[in-house]
């Protein structure tokens, strides 16, 4: 039998995806994750999420050059992966438009695109629980803009033009109008 490279490489992509859905879909006693048993604060016991557990992540990179800093320098999308499962964005990209919302619900621009206004979605917590509000989002853009890439992550945008607006609102000022500011907020 003569296989070309292309069926090749399709063939053991399909072989490590199957085998990476095998690995996702069972619990370490090799009973199904779906099936692994919890206890509800009633007695009963009820299949769900475990909270506390543990995550693992396959991913590629060097361990030398990994960090879990989202406003730092991440070398590969191994590690943009891992941060988008800790840390969310305001927006995301999206298929049409390319810009989804994530933490930000909605945002609108100022008539000459100098001042936008994102709304943080409504239900939007830590992981404690914790309510996430403007001021969190202000100090976390605000800590992004200090570091050494903050320029080009954010162009135009100085600290001070970043505000709380309320609430559930965060104002961005930029120093021109810039129509891409919800897509400069994807993976920030």
């Amino acid at each position: 039998m003569s296989l070309t490279r292309r069926q090749l490489f399709g063939t053991g992509a399909g072989v490590g995806a199957g085998l990476l859905l095998a690995a996702c879909g069972s619990s370490p006693s090799g009973a199904p994750a779906s099936a692994t048993p919890v206890p509800s604060g009633s007695g009963s016991v009820a299949a769900g999420p475990v909270r506390g557990g543990v995550l693992r992540v396959g991913a590629l990179g060097k361990a030398s050059s990994i960090t879990r800093d989202p406003h730092g320098v991440q070398v590969n999308e191994s590690d943009y992966l891992i941060l988008a499962l800790v840390h969310d964005a305001l927006t995301v990209p999206g298929a049409s438009p390319n810009v989804a919302p994530r933490l930000a619900s909605a945002w609108e621009p100022s008539d000459d695109l100098k001042r936008w206004r994102f709304t943080i979605a409504e239900g939007a917590t830590f992981h404690d629980g914790t309510p996430v509000t403007a001021e969190d989002v202000v100090w976390s853009l605000r800590r992004l803009r200090a570091t050494p890439a903050g320029a080009t992550r954010l162009p135009g945008i100085e600290a001070g033009g970043i505000r709380a607006d309320g609430r559930d609102a965060v104002t961005l000022t930029s120093a021109y109008p810039n129509s891409e500011v919800p897509l400069l907020l994807r993976l920030t």
